[in-house]
């Protein structure tokens, strides 16, 4: 396992977050969740298995934790809380997905999981 899983979640994770509301009817897609849409797309999952993410609203993860081309962590929910869940993501937590790049990408409807 990398020497780094367990780094402070404070600047190693990317959205790893706890919604509690429910999700958005309409998905807010900008330049923020397009940034994250193009670093999950580079990204590769973390071996091992971790446990599904699980949002509030009913959208769930794969069982892996994935890395970013910035050596970060986050998780397969992270474009659904940018564009389900705004309101819930802490400033700090935007200000890092604004750190990852420039490059954007439409998100996929896997990557904006629908809420059930």
């Amino acid at each position: 396992m990398p020497s780094d899983f367990y780094a402070p979640l404070d600047h190693m994770n990317v959205l790893f977050i706890q919604t509690t509301g429910p999700a958005s009817t309409e998905p807010v897609v900008d330049d923020l969740t397009r940034i994250m849409a193009a670093a999950l797309n580079d990204a590769e999952p973390i071996g091992g298995m971790f446990g599904k993410h699980f949002c509030s609203c009913g959208a769930s993860s794969s069982d892996s934790s994935l890395r970013l081309a910035t050596n970060q962590r986050t998780n397969a929910l992270a474009v659904h809380y940018l564009a389900h869940h705004r309101g819930e993501v802490p400033p700090n937590e935007l200000d890092k997905v604004r750190n990852l790049g420039s490059d954007q990408a439409e998100p996929t409807p896997a990557q904006l999981k629908s809420p059930r």
